[in-house]
């Protein structure tokens, strides 16, 4: 009958497509805007961030991953209305004076991109790894421009093949057994970064995912001389087949989140840069973890 089974959990779209009730619905209304005091907490603590990775000479980024229901809103029911102001416009609009160009937000370069691939989940809330590819190569760019003396590979050309997936968010949340999507998984013929030692730096206590916390890898082949460190969420994971291989080192940490400074970390992996990678649903705990 097409109603939710879950209607806090999962709101049902359009041609299949499902898409997370609460929190994202409020930020996509616009219930959840930032203060001006709130805009001005960011401000501060970015600026402090950047100032301390810059005197250790490290390069940062901010990408916010965008969740579903901005780029796939053609597919959201009459009833969820987008709101005229976004929250990360209202970020990147506050800080473009002192921080300009720090977010990246392939909000128009994932709709645009849709056109030809499917670029997230349908029973899920996350973007596939075709949406990493995207999100990688616009990265990738911007890293090249920043270090012109370095010679940075492109991301290597990858054959794609289907997979029928079963799993997800919605799926469980709707619990019918039938339901299915495709997704495209990358065949990697030439891998030149492969699974490297960790660290093994401590996960933050009942992180639900302890085994997923650090991800490293090395690429021997590597011309660039380049360290890369990401602090991100699982939308992370969608970028690790690609981004690993243009860099002489690349260590994933999730932590649980709070996509912290953690600078015990930064000084043991003395990367050259730096990644803060977080969907824009989980924007304040930048501040509630600092």
């Amino acid at each position: 009958f097409k109603v939710s089974p879950h209607p806090d959990k999962t709101i049902i779209g359009l041609e299949n497509w499902y898409f997370l009730a609460e929190k994202e619905k409020d930020i996509y209304e616009g219930k959840l805007n930032f203060s001006v005091e709130e805009l001005e907490s960011f401000k501060q603590e970015w600026i402090m961030r950047k100032n301390y990775l810059d005197s250790l000479n490290i390069k940062s980024y901010w990408i916010i991953a965008p969740f579903k229901h901005n780029v796939y809103s053609e597919f959201l029911p009459f009833n969820v209305s987008k709101h005229k102001i976004n929250r990360v416009d209202q970020l990147k609009n506050y800080l473009q004076s002192s921080l300009p160009g720090f977010i990246l937000y392939p909000t128009n370069e994932l709709i645009l991109a849709k056109k030809k691939q499917k670029l997230y989940n349908q029973l899920d809330n996350h973007w596939n790894l075709t949406a990493g590819n995207v999100v990688s190569k616009i990265l990738l760019t911007k890293i090249k421009r920043d270090f012109p003396n370095n010679k940075i590979n492109d991301i290597p050309t990858y054959q794609w093949k289907d997979s029928t997936l079963q799993q997800g968010i919605h799926y469980a949340s709707l619990g019918i057994k039938d339901l299915f999507e495709v997704e495209k998984f990358p065949i990697i013929t030439n891998e030149y970064a492969p699974v490297a030692e960790k660290y093994n730096f401590p996960p933050i206590p009942e992180f639900p995912y302890p085994w997923d916390y650090e991800k490293r890898y090395v690429n021997p082949k590597d011309m660039s001389g380049l360290k890369i460190l990401f602090i991100m969420d699982s939308f992370g994971d969608r970028l690790i087949p690609f981004i690993k291989e243009p860099f002489k080192e690349s260590v994933f940490i999730f932590d649980s989140w709070h996509y912290n400074i953690n600078k015990p970390i930064i000084e043991t992996v003395k990367p050259d840069i730096v990644v803060f990678l977080c969907l824009e649903t989980h924007l304040e705990n930048i501040l509630t973890y600092k």
